[in-house]
């Protein structure tokens, strides 16, 4: 049933304005999954959503205790962006400044990401879930999610998990049915309808009782349970369930490698627990008493997962662990037939982003590349292809990382990363960065005799390996021969794909360790900036501009070839461009041939900007770095299309510099430019003046080795060295 929010403001006005609503009693882990979409105004979060979410979370008592509640926040546009976990922000205070602190950014709206995110991660004790209180979710939208399917699929894995979803709609845009399907039942507790950010002032007290009834409606009542194997009915949703106490595990012997056990028994109503039996890791034999906490249910019940004990808390998950440590970092994922699709695209992928997560991305610190493989060896993308974070982590993603299946070739993936990714083939690794190359696999390799063999070839050519394998079906033998060593610090291994997320901060700080500290104090003479061989094309219409505007360009072109700074650099440019329409002579004629000329002059095909930033990008030569200048204005009919081929070329490893005249959708312009968007985009008013703006290139594409000396930033372009171009054959 529709829940009309005017209904509700009416029901409540007395109330509301009688009191602050408090719901102290009853703790709670809530979780704000928040829209960051393109088709929100950036002004409506400061001015609207923001002090909602504070309005909200300051009906409940945070802290660290049992009985106090804690909120986790994760926004979402083409992926998920976590704020902050459950266990991040322990007060009142801290969790309102966290708040504050939500980055806004645009996108699509990929609801389902961050549904799947929340569900499989968040909510989960090591990330400060709790066993014995409410789960609760609230939703927040203005629009339709690109994949409404997956967006109701993973509604539907959260509920049966046990979270009570609030869904929250705002605006015209909004399905009423995709509110009805991702929230709760019975849906007119659980659905609110908005009109506007605006209203969302009205409905918070509104809101917040109804929050509270839930929690109180749905408390748990404590039972007594015995460290013995615990049954208890899916988790939490508006039914009284037993509460169950943590369990101490059996004292074990360590190993040398971190072990992740977990049992499951799924049946049709309930979910069978065992206690787990828990390795910890060290260099010497000896016996340790560790406390398992209970795991909470997961999306899919026959998948459980534990925590090892020597894995960081990850009250860290939002900070990074090797700062300023430069690093080149290879992801080689197995894609071959043994390895679920699903398992693949939610849970693979989803390990790879979470520790990508944890490094800081920047050309001259962590670069990260990525290889799948089955029988052959897939590319998916290099170290050079993305300069920061969140472009990083939007190419991590089942729509562009595609499955493939077939048997195991681990030797050429190896082989592969070897070679290309860090060797002589290789321009864009770095000689003065660590190379680590993380392999994932869930079975012996077609050759154990190559891949023993290319893991050795790697390992002499400098690259830290580290091997994951997953589930009953690895060859542990193997997976130590890939490793480097020792092996307790390179080799892991764990049940199944639900249980990588366990040992995510694990793998990050061991691969910190490995990664050298950037010297206090560097000599800039002796660790130049390198400017490697770089393609330089300008892209523009003519047919749309006047004479005076393309004589602008024209001249923004050549002022580019004769600056100074540019002219030692190995750069090759061209022009790529439409034929400029001439009005065609039409001699006098009868009145149908006329017609019939000056139809054939009116209807000349007209290539469009993004076909010709597409000509561009299928053009590009290889071994070599590209840099396109691409000149936008209020006559760019296309924008859409030419920020799809902008994003492929980006993805395909350019850097896209935008030149955008007078009055054109900035939101657009920010998504076709490279990152930092205040290093790529270019506006000016008017054509007039194009004389003010100049592209620097080696600014673009200088990727200094050394930038710190005490801490201060060092020009990138002292001690400039670039790399001498190859003659080309006569």
């Amino acid at each position: 049933m529709k829940f009309a929010i005017s209904v509700i403001c009416l029901a409540f006005l007395a109330y509301v304005q009688a009191e602050e609503i408090k719901c102290v009693e009853n703790a709670v882990d809530m979780v704000f999954v928040v829209d960051s979409s393109s088709s929100i105004w950036p002004g409506n979060y400061e001015l609207y959503v923001i002090p909602f979410i504070k309005d909200v979370v300051n009906m409940f008592d945070v802290g660290p205790g049992e009985n106090d509640t804690r909120v986790g926040i994760v926004t979402f546009n083409n992926d998920y962006h976590l704020q902050f976990h459950l266990n991040k922000f322990l007060s009142k205070e801290s969790v309102m400044k966290g708040i504050e602190g939500i980055r806004f950014t645009t996108g699509n709206t990929y609801t389902n990401k961050a549904l799947q995110y929340a569900t499989s991660t968040m909510y989960t004790p090591e990330h400060g879930s709790r066993s014995n209180v409410q789960n609760v979710m609230i939703i927040l939208t203005d629009g339709e999610s690109d994949k409404p399917e997956l967006t109701r699929a993973a509604a539907n894995q959260a509920k049966a998990a046990g979270i009570n979803i609030f869904s929250i709609g705002v605006g015209a845009k909004v399905k009423v049915q995709e509110l009805n399907d991702m929230a709760s039942e019975p849906t007119d507790l659980f659905v609110f309808e908005l009109d506007d950010f605006q209203s969302l002032k009205s409905i918070r007290n509104p809101f917040s009782k109804r929050t509270c009834e839930v929690i109180v409606s749905t408390t748990q009542t404590p039972t007594t349970t015995t460290p013995e194997p615990t049954t208890r009915t899916t988790k939490r949703q508006l039914t009284t369930t037993p509460k169950v106490t943590p369990t101490t595990t059996k004292v074990t012997k360590t190993t040398t490698k971190p072990t992740i056990t977990s049992t499951t028994k799924p049946t049709t109503s309930t979910t069978t627990r065992t206690t787990p039996k828990l390795t910890t890791t060290t260099s010497k034999s000896t016996t340790t008493s560790t406390t398992q906490k209970p795991m909470s249910s997961t999306p899919n019940p026959a998948v459980e997962e534990t925590t090892p004990k020597n894995v960081v808390n990850d009250e860290r998950a939002n900070t990074t662990y090797c700062g300023g440590k430069p690093a080149d970092i290879y992801f080689v994922l197995d894609s071959s037939s043994s390895v679920w699709i699903e398992d693949f695209n939610f849970r693979m992928l989803t390990f790879v982003r979470d520790v990508v997560d944890t490094f800081e991305i920047a050309p001259t610190l962590a670069r990260v590349g990525l290889v799948i493989y089955s029988d052959t060896v897939k590319p998916v993308f290099g170290l050079k292809s993305f300069s920061n974070r969140e472009s990083l982590l939007n190419a991590i993603q089942p729509e562009t990382v595609k499955y493939m299946s077939g048997r195991t070739n681990t030797a050429d993936a190896i082989k592969y990363v070897r070679e290309t990714g860090f060797g002589k083939r290789a321009s864009s690794a770095r000689t003065d960065a660590a190379h680590v190359m993380v392999v994932i696999t869930d079975g012996i390799s077609k050759d154990p005799r190559a891949t023993r063999r290319e893991a050795a070839e790697a390992k002499k050519a400098g690259a830290n390996i580290f091997s994951i394998g997953v589930g009953p079906y690895i060859d542990q033998q193997e997976l130590e021969d890939i490793a480097s060593d020792p092996n307790q610090k390179f080799v892991f291994n764990v049940e199944n794909y639900g249980a990588l997320s366990s040992i995510r901060n694990l793998l990050a700080v061991q691969a910190c360790e490995v990664i050298p500290e950037v010297p206090k104090d560097v000599d800039v003479e002796k660790n130049p900036c390198i400017i490697t061989p770089t393609d330089v094309h300008f892209v523009y219409k003519s047919s749309t501009r006047s004479i005076n505007e393309r004589t602008a360009i024209k001249e923004f072109i050549r002022r580019f070839t004769t600056n100074e700074q540019n002219k030692h650099a190995p750069i090759h440019m061209g022009i790529t461009t439409d034929k400029c329409k001439k009005d065609t002579k039409i001699p006098f004629s009868s009145m149908e041939t006329f017609r019939h000329n000056l139809n054939t002059l009116m209807n000349k095909d007209e290539t469009m900007l993004h076909s010709l930033v597409m000509t561009v990008r299928r053009e590009a030569r290889t071994g070599r770095d590209n840099v396109m200048v691409v000149f936008i204005d209020a006559s760019t009919t296309d924008l859409n299309q030419v920020m799809a081929e902008a994003m492929r070329a980006k993805f395909q490893g350019f850097k896209v510099f935008v030149v955008a005249v007078g009055d054109v959708d900035s939101r657009i312009v920010s998504r076709i430019a490279s990152s930092p968007v205040n290093q790529y985009v270019q506006t000016i008013d008017n054509y007039q003046q194009m004389d003010t703006v100049q592209v620097n290139v080696l600014h673009m594409m200088c990727e200094p080795t050394a930038i710190i000396r005490s801490k201060t930033m060092i020009n990138p372009y002292e001690g400039l060295r670039v790399v001498p171009e190859v003659p080309e054959a006569q």
